[in-house]
C-alpha cells in the first residue's frame, strides 16, 4: 500500500489563520491506465505496460503513470501498488520474475524501466513487501525493455530511441555486469532458454553472444562481461522495423514485425528464420507466448492466435466492445486478450500500449442522442473537484461534458453535456447538499 502525507489548510473565514496537519493516506484504488505520450511507445497515444507470470494465470501488474498495479483480472481486485519513493518518469515496461514465493506461488520480484528523462531508472521492488530493492541507472533516454533471466539471479535492460543500449544486471547486488551498444533503436530485448539475449528493434533483429564472467564492477562503470551481436539471416526482412521478441521455451524465439509479419526461430544460436507468417493487419505492436499459443496484439484492437512452432491460426480474440472500439483504433491489448483466453495461461510477458479503463466507461444515453454522439469515443480529461462531503467527484473533458461519479461506488451517476468547448474549471457552490449534488 502507498502512503503519503498531505498539509490541510484550515481556520474560519476572515480569520487568516494557518493550520497545517500531517495526515496520512492510504492508496486503496488506482483507476485507468497509461503514462504519457512518447518513451518507448511506438505511437502518440498514452502507453502503458503489462507484465504476467505463468505461476498464477489471474494476476498481472500494469503501470498506470508511475505506479504498478498488481491485480487478480478474475475477481477485479488490486492487490497492491509499487511506486518509488519520488515517483516522476512514467513505467513504460515491466517484468515479474526472480524465482518463485514458495508460500504464495507469487514471483518474488517486480522490475519497471521508465520513459523519457534524462537518467531514467530501472526499478526493481519485492513482491512480498512492495519495498523497493534496487534502482539502477545506466540508460538515458528511457527504458524500452526488461525481462529476468530463466534462473531469475540476472535482469536484462534495454534502451529506447537515441540510447540503444543493452544492459546486464546483476540486479539484487547493483552490479552492471555486461554493457554494449546496439546502434539502433530497441523496442524489446528477451532472454533465451540457455541464457542468451534476442534483440529487437528499427532494422535490428540480433542474438548476443556472452564472453568472459566473473563479478563486474560497481554500478554504473562496464562489467566483465563482454555482449557480442550476431544478427539473422532475415533476407527480404532485413529492412524491417520489429516491435517485439520472446522466447518460445528451449531454445527458439519468436518476433514480430510492426507490419505484421510472425517469425520463428527453432534454434536462436542458429540465427535462422524457420517460419513465418503475415498476420494481414495494417499494424502489429507486441507478442505474447504459452506452451501452445502465440498471441499477436495489432490496430484496431484485433489480437491473432497462432499455434507454436507451426505458426497455424488458431483464433481471433473478441474485441473490445463498441463503447471501446474507438480506443483501440491504433493500438492493441495483450492483457484484453489474456482476460479473456483461459487456456492462454503461460505466456510470461508482453507490453501493451493505448490501453482504455473500462471502470472510465460511460453508458450511451440514447441512440443519435448528442450526448451519446459525445462521450462514446475516448476524450481527455481537463479538470477535477470533489464535493465538499467526499462523497462525488465531478470531471469536465475537452468536449464539454461534466460527468458526476458517486466515491462510494465508483459509479456514474450524472453526465450533461455542459458547453460547447472543453470544461476547465469545476467547483461545488456554497449551498450544496452533503448528500448530494
Amino acid at each position: 500500500m502507498q502512503r503519503h502525507h498531505v498539509a490541510v489548510r484550515a481556520g474560519g473565514v476572515g480569520q487568516g489563520r494557518l493550520c497545517i496537519m500531517a495526515s496520512e493516506l492510504t492508496l486503496a484504488r488506482c483507476i485507468g491506465f497509461g503514462g504519457s505520450s512518447g518513451g518507448c511507445s511506438s505511437t502518440n497515444a498514452l502507453s502503458s505496460a503489462v507484465a504476467l507470470t505463468y505461476l498464477d494465470a489471474n494476476v498481472v501488474a500494469y503501470s498506470a503513470g508511475s505506479t504498478v498495479v498488481l491485480m487478480d483480472i478474475k475477481s477485479k481486485q488490486q492487490l497492491g501498488f509499487f511506486r518509488d519513493e519520488s515517483p516522476g518518469l512514467p513505467l513504460g515496461c515491466l517484468a515479474l520474475g526472480g524465482g518463485t514465493d514458495v508460500s504464495s506461488s507469487m514471483p518474488v520480484h517486480l522490475a519497471a524501466g521508465e520513459q523519457g528523462g534524462a537518467a531514467p531508472q530501472v526499478l526493481v521492488w519485492s513482491v512480498r513487501s512492495g519495498q523497493a530493492i534496487a534502482r539502477l541507472k545506466q540508460h538515458k533516454h528511457g527504458v524500452s525493455s526488461v525481462c529476468f533471466s530463466p534462473d531469475g539471479k540476472q535482469l536484462l535492460s534495454a534502451g529506447s530511441s537515441y540510447d540503444g543500449q543493452v544492459c546486464l544486471w546483476d540486479y539484487q547486488k547493483g552490479v552492471l555486469l555486461a554493457r554494449a551498444s546496439a546502434q539502433a533503436e530497441i523496442m524489446a530485448a528477451t532472454f533465451a532458454a540457455d541464457g542468451s539475449i534476442a534483440s529487437a528493434g528499427k532494422d535490428h533483429l540480433k542474438v548476443w553472444g556472452m564472453t568472459g564472467g566473473g563479478v563486474g564492477k560497481k554500478l554504473g562503470a562496464s562489467g566483465s562481461i563482454t555482449l557480442t551481436p550476431r544478427a539473422f539471416s532475415l533476407k527480404d526482412l532485413r529492412s524491417q522495423a520489429f516491435v517485439d521478441v520472446k522466447s518460445g521455451g528451449e531454445n527458439s524465439m519468436y518476433a514480430l514485425t510492426a507490419s505484421g509479419v510472425l517469425m520463428y526461430v527453432q534454434e536462436a544460436g542458429s540465427r535462422t528464420v524457420d517460419k513465418t507468417v503475415n498476420v494481414q493487419v495494417a499494424a502489429a505492436h507486441s507478442l505474447a507466448v504459452s506452451p501452445h499459443l502465440v498471441a499477436c496484439t495489432c490496430s484496431a484492437g484485433i489480437v491473432r492466435l497462432f499455434g507454436t512452432h507451426t505458426l497455424a491460426f488458431r483464433a481471433n480474440m473478441p474485441r473490445p466492445s463498441p463503447t471501446h472500439s474507438a480506443a483501440q483504433q491504433t493500438t492493441g491489448s495483450v492483457a484484453t486478450a489474456l482476460q479473456r483466453a483461459g487456456s492462454f495461461s503461460g505466456a510470461n510477458g508482453a507490453a501493451a500500449h493505448g490501453m482504455y479503463s473500462p471502470e472510465l466507461a460511460m453508458p450511451v444515453s440514447g441512440p443519435g442522442s448528442k450526448a451519446a454522439s459525445r462521450h462514446t469515443a475516448p476524450t481527455s480529461l481537463r479538470c477535477l473537484k470533489v464535493s465538499p462531503d467526499g462523497s462525488h467527484l465531478a470531471i469536465g473533458d475537452a468536449q464539454g461534458n461534466v460527468r458526476i461519479y458517486s466515491l462510494a461506488t465508483l459509479t456514474l451517476i450524472a453526465f450533461k453535456v455542459a458547453h460547447e468547448g472543453e470544461v476547465l474549471s469545476l467547483d461545488y457552490g456554497a449551498g450544496e447538499r452533503q448528500s448530494g449534488f
